[in-house]
């Protein structure tokens, strides 16, 4: 296989020869891997240009400056080495559920590269020690632990049975629906979202777990054979809680059978910020207090028909609401479409990555905020060497920030990320 020139120039910052479109003038964009616009799976040790992804999701750079990245619909953790060859650590390639024993069982523990994964969607290292990965194995219902160099994988918190359950407990023996995002604090507690059920969960260094953030409670969904009423207890989709307890706030991730991830998390300056999706605002707890704020994007009262059923009479709702607006102003008077994604720096800029309106949004130490990369409200693919703020996205999933300062978008529709030199 031909391996294409590439150096490193930098540390921690990779570069290459003259057929990498990438360039260090600030803030214009490229493609940094992947090939635009084609869904496919690469060999082994494919190039980053040449390596193919489908809908890639996110990703994180480890101690060394590698780019680990979630292959999203071929079911693998992938990584790009220092010279921009890209492999696989993590996955078969068959979407399942873990690593098969001999009688087709899943083993306890097994070969990280034959871990079948059904659609990863976040990972994180362990703060104390980065070699290993955590993944959130989303339509496994189940978090994954990945010791790399010893390629073993193992489930570290649910029993993939999709349900709520297990607080107060062992988080292998919990139950988890739909774990979109993971993130740890310095003393190695991680927080959960727990996507269809709609709540934060927590796990202890010690592997207790628990609800962290979001009312959880038993309603009627039905009617037993019997007569009798059938109740499920889980969280529910709505919006509450913004100046109250955590204990009391109620978030929307997306649901349904259409699904796709949503409102991941990230922990950074005290506190855990969420990307409340179908809310369409930004919201923060204060992990000293306890408190839910909102702190992008605007709420309003609205009456219409919000689940789309003709039949169902109209409601009254207060909420975040889908659209485009703000830039140059408040965060707090802006409006999103659909966040799935941010990252928050130590001086407090935010970036977010807005996918329903196609673009990366910025909000400045002072609260102002800015689209950086993608026209908003614009989908497409072009803008290639120029300024990001005039390219076009594609339902971007995922931000993440470099070493160097350049922000890596998952630009998952144009199936490749993108590159915005810092």
């Amino acid at each position: 296989m031909r391996r294409s020139l590439c150096l490193v120039l930098a540390p921690l910052a990779i570069a290459c020869g003259p057929a990498d479109p990438c360039n260090d003038a600030s803030g214009e964009i490229c493609t940094w891997l992947g090939v635009p616009e084609t869904a496919m799976f690469s060999e082994e040790g494919a190039f980053r240009l040449e390596a193919n992804t489908y809908l890639p999701q996110d990703g994180i750079f480890d101690s060394l400056g590698r780019f680990v990245f979630i292959d999203f619909n071929n079911h693998r953790i992938r990584r790009i080495d220092e010279e921009g060859f890209v492999t696989t650590i993590a996955g078969s390639g068959m979407l399942g559920d873990g690593v098969a024993g001999s009688e087709g069982l899943p083993l306890p523990e097994g070969p990280a590269t034959d871990f079948a994964f059904n659609h990863p969607t976040d990972l994180a290292f362990d703060p104390v020690d980065d070699n290993i990965l955590f993944v959130a194995a989303w339509h496994n219902s189940r978090i994954v632990r990945v010791d790399l160099p010893n390629n073993l994988a193992r489930t570290e918190c649910a029993t993939g049975a999709r349900d709520f359950g297990g607080d107060g407990g062992p988080a292998a023996a919990a139950f988890l629906d739909l774990p979109s995002s993971l993130a740890f604090d310095a003393d190695r507690t991680m927080y959960i979202m727990d996507q269809a059920n709609q709540v934060l969960r927590r796990i202890s260094p010690e592997g207790v777990i628990d609800t962290f953030a979001g009312i959880v409670e038993e309603r009627t969904i039905g009617t037993k054979p019997d007569g009798s009423p059938l109740t499920d207890i889980k969280g529910w989709p709505g919006y509450a809680g913004d100046g109250g307890p955590k204990e009391q706030a109620r978030f929307h991730a997306t649901v349904g059978q259409a699904a796709d991830p949503s409102s991941r998390i990230a922990l950074a300056n005290g506190k855990l910020y969420i990307a409340d999706t179908e809310n369409h605002v930004i919201r923060a707890i204060d992990l000293e207090t306890g408190i839910v704020d909102r702190v992008v994007g605007k709420v309003e009262t609205r009456t219409g028909d919000f689940d789309g059923n003709p039949t169902t009479p109209e409601t009254t709702e207060t909420r975040g609401f889908p659209g485009f607006a703000g830039d140059g102003g408040p965060a707090l008077d802006a409006a999103l479409a659909g966040p799935r994604d941010l990252e928050v720096l130590p001086d407090g800029t935010m970036y977010i990555a807005d996918t329903l309106n196609h673009c990366i949004r910025k909000v400045d130490p002072a609260g102002i905020i800015t689209t950086v990369a993608g026209v908003c409200g614009q989908q497409g693919f072009a803008g290639d060497n120029g300024p990001a703020n005039e390219a076009l996205l594609d339902k971007p999933y995922g931000i993440e920030i470099a070493p160097d300062g350049a922000l890596i978008i998952a630009d998952t529709g144009n199936q490749v990320f993108r590159r915005v030199a810092p």
